[in-house]
């Protein structure tokens, strides 16, 4: 293990191995359970068999970062799953195929944005090493439940509205549709700017101070609003194929609250304890929303 752990390449064949085994369980999931059942709740089955095939993997390697690169990895998988179904059902329109190509860009942006900057299996998020600190001996309980079944759960939920749209059967784009394909390109370029700004950042001289040009100088986590808005946009591309199933709304906002009262303020704490003169950014940067630069802006979040 300790060889695996010290190679990039075979953590990253490790990685391979066990998505490829949570995808074959997602797979036997999905094809035992009755076809009586709702394309969500077989869905959500086969999407829980996948994070729990990934967790054993975490538990041998003992590193909860195995799990990282499921929360972008899932969503166009699924959305795929489901776009077929449709069209056994009722046929494809070209809202589905939107939904799609915009979840995949996503997706595979999350993905090699992870893949790129991930050294191997002898990292592991720091919020997980944290954890494990805090927790002792019932770290392993606490990852499976809360690093891999929670945000499973999270992210499914937030995967709803796109079901509604994907299956609302053939409903003509409207200003909606165009909206909210606006917002979620917005989103996959913001958080592709705001990473490659950071990334860059990380490897000047200022990388002790907090990053405060491009996208950082308007806000202190452009990354996580565009993530919070591009499932917005999932949730504007239900309201113009269904405009009655307003209702899964709920869906972005609990991905809102995630981002507001769980990683925005560990992510503050860390940046306060780690970075020089990050507490005088905060009196000037917008935590979320990009705006222009305001003294009021230190309030808590």
């Amino acid at each position: 293990m300790k060889t695996l752990k010290n190679s990039r390449t075979l953590s990253f064949l490790y990685i391979l191995m066990a998505y490829g085994t949570a995808f074959a369980a997602a797979w036997l999931t999905w094809r035992f359970l009755p076809e009586t059942s709702s394309l969500l709740t077989r869905a959500f089955l086969a999407d829980l068999a996948a994070a729990s095939a990934i967790y054993i993997f975490s538990l041998i390697s003992d590193n909860s970062s195995c799990y990282d690169a499921y929360w972008s990895a899932a969503p166009p998988v699924i959305f795929s799953v489901w776009i077929m179904a449709a069209q056994n059902a009722a046929g494809v329109t070209v809202r589905p195929i939107l939904i799609l190509a915009v979840t995949w860009l996503w997706g595979l942006r999350l993905t090699a944005n992870w893949a790129l900057s991930w050294p191997g299996l002898n990292h592991e998020d720091w919020r997980f090493v944290s954890l494990r600190g805090s927790t002792g001996r019932l770290y392993w309980p606490v990852s499976f439940l809360g690093l891999h079944i929670f945000p499973t759960v999270l992210v499914f939920l937030s995967m709803i509205p796109a079901y509604f749209a994907i299956t609302a059967g053939p409903v003509s784009l409207n200003i909606m549709d165009f909206i909210a394909s606006g917002a979620a390109l917005g989103a996959i370029a913001m958080e592709w700017i705001s990473d490659f700004q950071l990334s860059r950042h990380r490897e000047s001289a200022e990388k002790d101070k907090p990053v405060s040009r491009g996208l950082w100088k308007f806000s202190r986590h452009p990354n996580y609003f565009g993530e919070i808005l591009f499932w917005f946009s999932l949730y504007f591309f239900a309201l113009a194929a269904a405009p009655g199933k307003y209702w899964t709304g709920f869906a972005p906002v609990i991905m809102l609250c995630q981002f507001a009262f769980v990683s925005i303020p560990m992510m503050e704490k860390r940046q306060l304890e780690r970075k020089k003169g990050y507490g005088e950014i905060r009196g000037k940067v917008s935590i979320l929303v990009p705006l222009p630069r305001k003294r009021w802006f230190n309030r808590p979040l």
